[in-house]
């Protein structure tokens, strides 16, 4: 099965939400963590920890992600191993 950047971008939208949070960015395969850390950083004024500011900066992190993550890990990883990490969003533990 074949996956478009755009289901990928999709993924990295769904795991920017809840990025910040330490035990979702540890669930994270390791090619893609530095990808998540540098967009969190070059697209926003958020803290690492500060999941409100990842929340209200989705769009942002997203779109400053997703091709390194598609490069860091490839679209197999990307979809299979990112994806059901970033499943848990923004909900509170």
């Amino acid at each position: 099965m074949k996956f478009s950047a755009s289901f990928v971008n999709t993924a990295l939208l769904i795991f920017s939400i809840g990025s910040a949070t330490a035990a979702s960015f540890n669930d994270l395969p390791p090619c893609s963590q530095k990808c998540i850390a540098d967009a969190i950083k070059s697209s926003t004024n958020c803290a690492p920890t500060d999941t409100a500011c990842a929340c209200a900066n989705q769009s942002k992190i997203q779109q400053a992600g997703a091709q390194c993550v598609i490069q860091a890990c490839g679209m197999d990883v990307a979809v299979n191993q990112v994806m059901p990490a970033v499943q848990k969003g923004c909900t509170p533990s």
